[in-house]
């Protein structure tokens, strides 16, 4: 168990990562856990005792988390609570490990009332995709990018294997494959010794002397370009380029300078262009996932103008790898990347999840020498990694013209 000591907050996080090589017949599973194990335990047998339970602990609350990470599927569960420093009650300590421990470790064969109702409503999330746009398009566009690697698939899997589980199969796959899995807890806070002592007798529950490590795959493919209609007035286009860079790579740096000053925040080229001086589009961004190898681009604009928008993002991604960013531009970018690493550290959420990542990719590296990293990139930095950028994926999902001509 990890201690993140930090008398800053007055609340206490305590993140429990579950980690599962990739398997594509267990995600079903997974999603459907991730939500059952949140909604009732032995001593709260109902959703609304459970919320009860929540609110009489002065409002603890738990948040969850479904993502892929290298050859990882990862579940994150984090429980956020007062801190027992501040409350006068005996029990308060006792109750809260108590409830931790039942939510993941002490489950008998789930109960089927529970269980059905936590199928009817992953499957009506997922029958309903398509109202939530943005999310929909995601998931299409990566499947077009990824094709048949796991990275391709929702967070659900499959709705057709999700209506094949039933109760039994998710408790097997709970008591054996999720029981196997390497579980990693981590606390932040202002932790108390009482608290600390009280919290370590869950750690008999973690994945001792597990080695962590990510192998990120290089998954590549030809060029190919999609297009799909949907009831909407407007368009979104994706474009998904492999970026062969890792966390640990001299040029990591430098490629998530690259993508800010490209389209990651307000004054990059992509959003000065496209939304501010031609009027496309309502938003532009630039994300490099280091975790995928890629570097994705996203806008959402005028249905009219689709095309119009296309080409010019394309062009001007085009120029930017022939021209390379100004010092300027650079600069720019360093000082906003420089900016967000800092305001950062006044964000409790971030400390936990910081901490996991710089265990599993093995890097330990201090505040000043990340800082430092960012200062000694140069514009030829960039142009190294603006040469490794390949385009492999466009995918536009749009209103159908026709159907507004006519309104």
């Amino acid at each position: 168990m990890t201690f993140i000591q930090d008398d800053t907050f007055k609340t206490i996080h305590v993140s429990f990562y579950f980690l599962e090589k990739l398997k594509k017949d267990t995600i079903p599973y997974r999603f459907l856990l991730t939500r059952l194990l949140t909604s009732y335990t032995k001593s709260y047998p109902t959703k609304k005792q459970l919320i009860e339970a929540f609110a009489n602990l002065y409002g603890m609350y738990v948040s969850n988390q479904v993502f892929m990470l290298g050859e990882y599927q990862i579940l994150r569960f984090t429980f956020v609570l007062p801190n027992p420093k501040f409350i006068d009650d005996q029990n308060y300590i006792n109750d809260i490990v108590s409830l931790l421990k039942e939510t993941f470790f002490e489950r008998e064969m789930f109960e089927p009332s529970q269980f059905n109702e936590v199928k009817r409503f992953c499957l009506e999330y997922i029958q309903t995709r398509k109202d939530r746009k943005f999310e929909y398009a995601k998931e299409q566009f990566m499947a077009h990018t990824f094709l048949n690697h796991p990275y391709g698939l929702p967070i659900y899997g499959t709705q057709d294997t999700i209506k094949s589980i039933d109760v039994e199969d998710l408790y097997n796959y709970y008591k054996g494959d999720f029981k196997d899995n390497i579980l990693k807890i981590y606390v932040s806070g202002d932790i108390s010794d009482q608290f600390r002592h009280a919290l370590e007798s869950i750690s008999i529950y973690e994945t001792q002397d597990a080695t962590l490590e990510v192998n990120i795959p290089n998954i590549t493919k030809p060029l190919t370009n999609h297009e799909e209609e949907i009831s909407m007035h407007q368009a979104m286009i994706f474009l998904g380029f492999s970026l062969p860079i890792e966390r640990k790579d001299k040029l990591y740096t430098a490629s998530q300078l690259a993508s800010l000053i490209l389209g990651g925040y307000p004054e990059s080229i992509l959003f000065k262009r496209i939304r501010e001086t031609l009027g496309l589009a309502y938003e532009v961004d630039s994300h490099f996932e280091y975790d995928k190898k890629y570097l994705f681009i996203y806008a959402g604009v005028n249905l009219e103008q689709k095309d119009y928008a296309f080409d010019e993002m394309i062009e001007i991604i085009n120029n930017f790898q022939f021209d390379g960013p100004s010092e300027k531009e650079l600069s720019d970018a360093k000082i906003y990347l420089k900016s967000q690493i800092l305001s950062s550290l006044d964000q409790q959420q971030s400390l936990i999840p910081r901490k996991f990542l710089s265990d599993l990719y093995q890097v330990e590296q201090p505040l000043e020498e990340t800082l430092s990293r960012i200062d000694r990139v140069t514009v030829e930095d960039i142009r190294q990694v603006l040469q490794k950028l390949e385009l492999k994926t466009t995918y536009t999902l749009m209103g159908d013209q026709n159907e507004y001509q006519d309104l």
